[in-house]
C-alpha cells in the first residue's frame, strides 16, 4: 500500500484542521449521535444523495473523534464506505482490508492532536508504511485514552 499520509496531510490543509467534526461539516456530511449497541462506535448510512454519519453517544469524546475519523476514512478512501449490497460481497480479506485502512486514515488524522506529547505517536505516522492493522487498533485504543480532546 502506499502511503496514505500525504493524502491525509492535504485534506488537513484543505479544511485547515484535522477534527472530524470540522471535516464532517464541511462535507456537508451530517453527523448523529445516538445510542448504539456497545460493540458499534459508529456506521456510515449513504444514499444517492446523502451521507450521514452515527456515532454512539455512550462513548467518551475521544472515542467518538476517533469514530467520525475511521468513517470519513471510509468516505474518503473507499468512495463513501460500505454499499449495503457490497457488504456481502466483500471477501473477509476485502473487507478487512477496508477498516484496516479506514483505522490507518483514523490515526493519521487525529494523531496530529496528540503528536506534540506522544513521541510514539510521532514514530507511527512517520514509519505509517509499516503500520499493521493491530498496530493502528493498538494506537486508536491509546488516542481514545489520552485525552487529548478534553
Amino acid at each position: 500500500m502506499k502511503r496514505m499520509l500525504p493524502k491525509v496531510l492535504d485534506i488537513i490543509k484543505e479544511h485547515k484542521s484535522n477534527d472530524p467534526d470540522v471535516i464532517a461539516r464541511n462535507l456537508r456530511i451530517r453527523v448523529h449521535y445516538r445510542l448504539l449497541p456497545k460493540q458499534l462506535k459508529g456506521m456510515l448510512i449513504k444514499t444517492p444523495f446523502t451521507k450521514d454519519i452515527v456515532i454512539n453517544s455512550k462513548i467518551n469524546i475521544n472515542q467518538k473523534k476517533v469514530a467520525l475519523a475511521h468513517e470519513l476514512g471510509h468516505i474518503y478512501l473507499h468512495g463513501g464506505g460500505f454499499n449495503l449490497i457490497e457488504i456481502d460481497l466483500l471477501t473477509d480479506s476485502e473487507r478487512k482490508r477496508k477498516e484496516y485502512e479506514a483505522n490507518k486514515f483514523a490515526f493519521l488524522l487525529v494523531a496530529h492532536t496528540c503528536m506534540r506529547n506522544s513521541p510514539r505517536m510521532i514514530d507511527s505516522i512517520r514509519n505509517e508504511r509499516y503500520l499493521t492493522f493491530n498496530d493502528t487498533v493498538e494506537l486508536l485504543n491509546i488516542f481514545e485514552r489520552t485525552g487529548c480532546y478534553i
